[in-house]
């Protein structure tokens, strides 16, 4: 990446959980060099929610010469969708056998709206004179048609390799956060929280309907959902800064990001509760 960056002016970073987690992404590493920075992205998000946020973020800002725009692409296979006053996505969805349902897609139909999604922007931020990169976390198909047809586009796209070995231990606090939940909820027929989790119970059809339900209500809890029982293989705080000072060479990051980032990044590992906020847009749709 060659270009020199105007830091001096403003910085709108769009992605999926590449570039906005719960802990530092390679956009709010970079973000610290510039004097106004906003991070647009979404976990879990697709192509069509960043090409709208892309639109949204010119429409609110009006992009000019002095701005920088990075955009990271997400995954070809999500579909997002709009849905009361907020964005939702769905993840490898595609239509069953016999089953076609709208706005689902086989592999060759995403390519075909991501990639166009891609060139749009790409031409429209060249129409505004800012400066640009388009980043990609996985490559693309080469053979397939679409690939052909907006191969102008896509080779303009820079895939990054992040470093995945190192990743976070679960936080012991799920699991004391499941107990409580189970604890308030279950009755005197339930089997053990150790059996339910380790699928090892038998018992009658109207308690395994309340077992479900406790079951269901744990994927809905936002604690739990910050606090997973497994590895989480997204890249470290770590990894995103290795990453970033290996692509935006002709960016000094400040010493005190990389100390801020490593501390996080040993936090993390460790199994403990970071506080972080993402400088988020103040009003977007």
């Amino acid at each position: 990446m060659s270009e020199q960056y105007n830091v001096s002016g403003r910085l709108y970073t769009f992605g999926c959980s590449m570039t906005r987690y719960r802990w530092p992404t390679w956009a709010d590493i970079v973000g610290t060099c510039w004097n106004k920075f906003e991070n647009w992205a979404q976990p879990g998000a697709g192509n069509q929610y960043i090409f709208n946020s892309i639109m949204e973020c010119d429409a609110r800002n009006n992009f000019n010469s002095n701005d920088t725009i990075l955009i990271m692409w997400s995954g070809i296979s999500r579909i997002d969708y709009y849905q009361s006053n907020a964005w939702g996505n769905l993840h490898l969805t595609y239509p069953e056998k016999n089953k076609p349902e709208y706005p689902v897609c086989c592999p060759d139909g995403y390519e075909i709206l991501s990639f166009a999604y891609m060139r749009a922007i790409e031409e429209f931020l060249k129409s505004k004179k800012v400066t640009f990169e388009m980043l990609a976390w996985h490559s693309y198909k080469s053979s397939s048609d679409a690939y052909k047809l907006y191969s102008s586009t896509i080779k303009n796209i820079n895939v990054l390799s992040f470093d995945r070995k190192q990743k976070v231990i679960k936080n012991n606090k799920s699991n004391t956060l499941t107990k409580e939940l189970y604890d308030r909820l279950y009755g005197p027929d339930w089997p053990s929280l150790d059996d339910i989790q380790n699928n090892s119970y038998c018992t009658t059809p109207e308690i395994q309907i309340e077992i479900n339900e406790f079951l269901e209500l744990l994927k809905k809890d936002k604690k739990l959902n910050m606090l997973t029982n497994e590895h989480d293989r997204h890249p470290t705080p770590l990894s995103h800064l290795k990453t970033a000072q290996n692509i935006f060479k002709n960016l000094t990051i400040p010493n005190n990001t990389v100390e801020w980032i490593e501390d996080i990044d040993q936090q993390l590992l460790h199994g403990k509760t970071i506080s972080f906020n993402a400088n988020l847009p103040a009003t977007r749709l």
